[in-house]
């Protein structure tokens, strides 16, 4: 192993090492533009072929889709990010089963609740909930073999997975149109089925077929991981939330409306951030057992390089004559060009906060990496409340911007004292003979090796989508 690992940091191999981790970088963030533009076409289409209430019904089960499936990252996606990579053989089949598997059960359950909702509800809402939970289980497991693709730095097959969900969309979505029976059920039915289809390809892609008998071995297994991410799954979301029903309340929704104007306008940063989140964590990790001493500076570079690129895209929009910017948002466009550089500020604030997350979760610092999300939470809030109380929706943003540039650095200070506890006990280890707590074991499905070292590997006080429109 040793002269394995001193061969990739020398001559040609490192060189080619970096060469294949840009390229996987590039294919991921190929996937996440076709992700972003497939759920765009999908708005786009329900909203041009039915009535303002049937769209708000529609905006309503998309909204419980996103909470579902951010809840199924937390339990399902993340872990194997983290986990997945190094496994082989049984272990690794019998992780990415378990793992889909949970995704399915996750599916199974919301969508019950969904179609419980929606039956109860009736009316356009009711249609679209229904519909929804129906389709709930493909969604999610598509969306989960999605990550075991990247984890196992095979972003092609999450790009072909993707661009055939897309194809199947746009296929059952144009015959709809053209046969005019695109009502509100039958296109949300076209979405979802098309998930479904594409989550069978992924299943044929990975050569495992999800075990939902699984789900509570996977949770069992992942113990250490689960509950800090569904923690921080919630704080992030609560922030993001309560500060737009902040600015809603107090600025009006002109206000919110020009928040949400400038959040797709810097859209092609939060596709940069996401790509690079799903690629960085499983490279990071085999940084980590291949190359230990270079994590920290990899983790350093990562997050200033996400720092200026999100920047930079932030800002682009500054660029767009007034007359482009009229035509796409009407009169929101006056309202929403003073909140551009605030938000391009909050973004860059982001993409160093993703450096350092994705140094946490390779470092399996669930705990450390949830202290943080706390804290950095109770900040934002604050933030954005205290902003737009005084300057309506342009103070609600510098607040925002502030308040996570100030929790950047708890972020790095949280990595730094996982990394440097990580090489404390390798330096313990390789002074102790016979110790096996240098790495995990690549025979635990679960990646975590000795129980004992892969608590210390976490313990402390202790994507990116919901995180880069309005949270922490």
């Amino acid at each position: 192993m040793e002269a394995l690992s001193t061969a990739r940091t020398s001559g040609p191999g490192r060189g080619a090492g970096l060469r294949g981790s840009a390229g996987r970088a590039g294919w991921a963030l190929a996937d996440q533009a076709v992700s972003s533009l497939t759920n765009f076409a999908l708005s786009v289409a329900v909203a041009r072929s039915v009535g303002a209430e049937d769209f708000g019904a529609f905006g309503i089960a998309f909204t419980s889709y996103l909470i579902a499936l951010g809840f199924t990252r937390a339990v399902s996606s993340e872990p194997l990010l983290v986990r997945l990579p190094g496994l082989e053989g049984r272990e690794r089949d019998r992780a990415v089963a378990e793992a889909t598997g949970a995704a399915v059960v996750v599916g199974v359950v919301a969508g019950l609740a969904c179609v419980g909702t929606g039956l109860v509800s009736g009316g356009p809402a009711g249609t679209a909930l229904v519909t929804l939970g129906v389709c709930l289980p493909g969604l999610l497991a598509q969306d989960t073999l999605r990550h075991v693709f990247f984890a196992e730095a095979r972003p092609r097959s999450a790009l072909v997975n993707d661009l055939v969900w897309a194809a199947a969309q746009v296929a059952a979505i144009g015959w709809l149109v053209l046969t005019g029976s695109a009502t509100l059920g039958a296109l949300t039915l076209a979405w979802g089925s098309a998930a479904a289809l594409a989550a069978l390809l992924g299943v044929r892609q990975a050569r495992c077929r999800p075990r939902p008998t699984g789900t509570l071995a996977w949770l069992r297994t992942q113990r250490d991981l689960v509950p800090p991410f569904v923690g921080e799954f919630v704080a992030r979301n609560g922030a993001r939330y309560a500060t737009l029903f902040v600015v809603g309340a107090v600025a009006g929704l002109a206000a919110l409306g020009a928040v949400r104007a400038v959040q797709v306008l810097t859209g092609p940063a939060t596709v940069v951030l996401l790509g690079a989140a799903v690629v960085a964590i499983p490279e990071l990790v085999r940084l980590r057992d291949r190359r230990p001493r270079q994590l920290g500076a990899a983790v350093a570079g990562l997050a200033a390089g996400l720092c200026g690129l999100a920047l930079a895209l932030g800002l682009a929009p500054l660029l767009l004559p007034d007359a482009a910017g009229e035509a796409l948002f009407g009169e929101v466009w006056t309202l929403a060009q003073p909140l551009i550089v605030p938000q391009a500020l909050f973004l860059a604030s982001m993409g160093a906060t993703s450096g350092y997350l994705g140094g946490l979760r390779a470092l399996e610092a669930a705990n450390r990496s949830f202290a943080a999300r706390l804290v950095v939470t109770v900040l934002v809030l604050a933030g954005g409340v205290v902003g737009t109380l005084v300057g309506d929706a342009r103070g609600a943003m510098i607040g925002l911007a502030l308040a996570n540039t100030a929790g950047v650095a708890l972020w790095r200070g949280q990595f730094r004292r996982a990394l440097t506890e990580r090489h404390d006990r390798c330096a313990v280890s390789s002074r102790s003979p016979g110790s096996g707590h240098t790495a995990p074991e690549r025979g635990d499905p679960g990646g975590i090796g000795d129980r004992d070292a892969g608590r210390d590997a976490v313990d402390g006080p202790e994507e990116v989508a919901d995180a880069v429109q309005l949270g922490t």
